[in-house]
């Protein structure tokens, strides 16, 4: 697998999984203190999002990180 390709995933995962949560970038941003663009970036799968935010964004929507990271690997190889 691609890295580029697992990052696009996570960001999708981590996109559904805000989604699934019934919040909004808005909401994520106000409760995060995250700015809007980093939580879009983060949802559009880059590669340089640091790991303290993406932990952050993944306790924020309710899902382990670690639960992402194996949602997005296990999508990507099957």
């Amino acid at each position: 697998m691609k890295w580029e390709t697992f990052f696009k995933s996570l960001g999708i995962e981590l996109r559904l999984a805000r989604m699934a949560a019934g919040l909004t970038r808005e909401d994520v941003s106000e409760i995060t203190k995250l700015s809007l663009t980093a939580i879009e970036t983060a949802e559009q799968g880059a590669a340089d999002l640091e790991l303290s935010n993406f932990v952050l964004l993944s306790h924020t929507v309710g899902v382990n990180p670690k639960e992402l990271m194996k949602r997005a690997y296990n999508k990507r190889t099957s």
